[in-house]
């Protein structure tokens, strides 16, 4: 069905005697992913075994799309003059965090208003992680103000879509994980603390578990540290706006805790 964790309770619903498991990336594959990816073979081996070492990332790779998002974020690293001074990604929100920066940082020249676009970007992630949509159609990018682009491209995978001989455009996130965490980086671009306080409260306002990975992303972009890669194309997060998230989280969890 899926790797998603907040579809495993479908599993209680299903009323099926035949089960199939579909594997991904078993034992050595993992590490040939990343033989293949670098041409570096010392680069491809210091970043496997930095992966290697972190049971998280690790756990991640029988997913080849992770091995890509993880080849891409963490290559930088390894390959870069001061790749000694810098401190390596160890959380899947700080490696989201130099995925969405290597766009930028790629892209970045092609728009003129980088923050602006994520903004409407994540606005449309939250709006597809409250109804449960990842797919979305050209009339979705005109609802957000969004024009398809080079830029763009970086962030949203286009597909063509064919439905009774009619052919069409749609787009979506390589993974429901890059949507998760373009989600909430709409908060935290978003300079109103009503609108900040009117996503959180539709997010909480779900109780099925789809906002259960948006408020963990949340949660770690509180961090200075997950969110400093940002900062030179977005800009820094408004002091206040982190303190409104931060209340808002606490909030949740007193009354998490109470209800047990």
């Amino acid at each position: 069905m899926t790797s998603h964790p907040t579809a495993l309770y479908l599993l209680e619903k299903a009323e099926i005697s035949v089960w199939a498991e579909i594997l991904g990336f078993v034992g050595d594959e993992r590490k040939e992913y990343f033989n293949r990816f670098f041409e570096d073979q010392t680069v491809a081996a210091a970043v496997f075994k930095h992966v290697e070492e972190n049971e998280i990332l690790y756990t991640k790779c029988y997913n080849p799309l992770y091995c890509w998002i993880l080849c891409l974020s963490l290559g930088p690293f390894f390959t870069g003059k001061d790749r000694k001074q810098q401190q390596v990604s160890k959380t899947i929100t700080q490696l989201c965090s130099y995925y969405i920066y290597n766009i930028l940082e790629n892209h970045s020249r092609e728009i003129e208003d980088p923050r602006d676009v994520l903004l409407k970007l994540g606005e449309m992630a939250f709006t597809g992680v409250s109804e449960k949509k990842l797919v979305f159609g050209i009339g979705d990018l005109i609802q957000y103000n969004l024009q398809p682009s080079q830029f763009l491209s970086g962030f949203l995978m286009e597909l063509l879509e064919r439905a009774d001989s009619v052919r069409s455009v749609v787009y979506t996130f390589p993974h429901l994980t890059i949507q998760e965490f373009v989600a909430p980086l709409a908060p935290f671009l978003i300079a109103h603390p009503r609108k900040i306080l009117k996503l959180l409260c539709e997010a909480h306002s779900k109780e099925d578990g789809r906002f259960e990975i948006f408020f963990r992303f949340i949660a770690g972009l509180t961090s200075p540290q997950a969110a400093w890669p940002l900062k030179r194309f977005l800009g820094p997060f408004l002091h206040q706006t982190t303190c409104e998230v931060i209340e808002c989280l606490k909030e949740t969890l007193i009354r998490v805790a109470g209800s047990v």
